[in-house]
């Protein structure tokens, strides 16, 4: 029996490179198929197939910003959504100019874009950036919401816990704070309603204290 995990993302793969645009010509490319099949793949928490689904300057981006390969950089992202439980990514739209496209999506938490491009016979995502609500290129921000709200709270909680525990997978050592992260690529910006302690604890600060 094929394992379940590779099942989803066989049928993500084959939508993302196979799928036509309906009424089209047979060289056509769906820019929404891709979408979906990119959504599913993120579902499946799956870093491999979804390194494939981006071009090649947008594994290069990842891969300096984070030092590592396009697989485990994304690996972080992918443990870092999963940590934040935002619930399966929908596709609510796709905008598409001539060999451009942008897939708006939509997560429990928040919404995002990814821009995309025709490359070659597929479409390809170009950036990861906005995967998730206020994400970033190697692994999601912290929430932006300055109410400090119970789930911007535990959003920010959940995501700079995952940040950490990375960072201390990549370098046997926790980091100093907050800033450090952002400098290992793991977050886009410092957290601002958790704090950082030297020992690696994340603890509630201010609107969150």
């Amino acid at each position: 029996m094929v394992p379940l995990l590779l099942l989803v993302v066989a049928v993500a793969l084959i939508a993302f490179g196979v799928t036509r645009v309906v009424g089209g010509s047979d060289d056509d490319p769906d820019p929404a198929a891709a979408a979906a099949g990119l959504a599913t793949t993120v579902d499946a928490r799956a870093a491999g197939p979804l390194c494939s689904m981006l071009t090649d300057r947008a594994k290069a981006e990842i891969e300096a910003a984070s030092g590592s390969a396009c697989r485990e950089s994304l690996r972080v992202l992918l443990a870092a959504v999963e940590a934040a439980d935002p619930g399966p990514l929908e596709v609510t739209e796709v905008d598409r100019d001539g060999d451009r496209a942008t897939a708006h999506v939509r997560w429990a938490l928040g919404e995002g874009t990814i821009p995309m491009e025709l490359d070659g016979d597929a479409w390809r995502a170009t950036s990861l950036d906005d995967l998730a609500p206020d994400g970033g290129a190697t692994g999601p921000g912290v929430a932006s919401d300055p109410t400090g709200s119970a789930q911007a709270c535990l959003l920010e909680q959940r995501t700079v816990e995952t940040a950490v525990a990375a960072f201390e997978a990549m370098n046997g050592d926790e980091p100093s704070d907050g800033q450090a992260l952002v400098d290992a690529g793991l977050l886009r910006e410092a957290p601002t309603l958790v704090t950082v302690r030297p020992d690696g604890s994340v603890v509630p600060a201010g609107p969150c204290t």
